[in-house]
């Protein structure tokens, strides 16, 4: 692997992708890729003195942030082993358990359309058709498209913008881990809102910077994943976010992904390959205390997950 970005490949940062204000703090300098060992260079995450979210600067252009995907948990067969890969495989994007949580949340009749943000390899569109929803899916990697597609999904390659499908198409767009992917969240988002028809709702999730596990492991937690992870938000960021491109009647709620995220966060922490990680059943069963405990207090949990209404 090359030992660092191709300096043509980096763009700065000149305002909080959040919410647009100019003051930073530097949190995190010099982090690396430790997850998926896939992209060179080093990379630090500011802290924006408005909002509370943390941004990428430099961060890979949109020509080459593909780059840092080479390796991507979605370039892979489903996992046969019971590692951070297998947990990553449930309960992350595509997950059985997450795709089940949108269906829950969103509680739509048969026939409905909605549209997958970003849908990868379309494991979570697998399980929208079986609730008898008409599910779309839209991804810029072309390997995890084919893979769709050769499953018989509908999925488009390329990036959402205002000219891919005509306003008020869906009565729901889900972005599951997304927003943190963006080189402009805000411009999606309108579109998104653009894409529903009135009285549709957006499904978002996308890690929390006020989790308990960011409290503990600070630049070793799982969701940095510099430089994949283009901004990360808090509670209050993501709402001001959601809220600044006209969507209303926002409600999060709880989420348990913290048997994924403190095993592989303590791999990270060790030096040691996160998606190769077998855990010890100690920190196993730690992680599902801390999730038990996320229940009660939802604002620590290791992802928000908000649903949001266009009027």
């Amino acid at each position: 692997m090359a030992l660092e970005w191709p300096k043509d490949g980096l763009e700065r940062v000149g305002v909080c992708p959040a919410c647009g204000y100019h003051g930073r703090t530097l949190r995190y300098a010099e982090l690396a890729d430790r997850v998926f060992f896939s992209a060179p260079g080093k990379w630090n995450l500011y802290a924006c003195d408005h909002c509370g979210a943390l941004f990428l600067d430099p961060r890979p252009t949109q020509a080459t942030v593909g780059l840092a995907y080479s390796s991507y948990y979605t370039h892979e067969e489903a996992p046969t082993s019971g590692g951070i890969r297998g947990l990553l495989d449930r309960l992350l994007p595509g997950g059985t358990p997450a795709a089940k949580g949108i269906v829950r949340d969103l509680a739509l009749p048969p026939g409905a359309r909605c549209l997958d943000v970003g849908c990868g390899d379309g494991r979570i569109l697998r399980q929208l058709r079986a609730a008898g929803w008409d599910a779309q899916g839209i991804d810029p990697d072309p390997v995890a498209v084919a893979s769709a597609r050769d499953a018989g999904l509908s999925v488009i390659e390329g990036t959402l913008d205002r000219t891919t499908f005509e306003p008020g198409s869906f009565h729901a767009v889900i972005l599951n881990h997304v927003a943190e992917h963006l080189h402009h969240p805000a411009e999606t988002l309108l579109t998104c809102r653009e894409l529903l028809q009135p009285g549709g709702r957006l499904w978002l999730a996308t890690p929390n910077l006020g989790s308990s596990g960011h409290s503990r492991f600070g630049r070793n937690w799982l969701h940095l994943d510099p430089p994949r992870h283009l901004v990360l938000f808090t509670r209050g960021s993501l709402s001001l976010l959601v809220q600044s491109v006209g969507f209303s009647g926002l409600r999060f709620r709880s989420s348990r992904t913290a048997t994924l995220v403190y095993p592989a966060s303590t791999a990270i922490e060790l030096g040691e390959k996160p998606m190769e990680f077998i855990p010890p059943r100690k920190s196993v069963l730690h992680a599902r205390l801390v999730d038990l405990l996320s229940s009660l207090r939802p604002r620590k949990a290791e992802e928000l997950v908000l649903i949001a209404d266009r009027d």
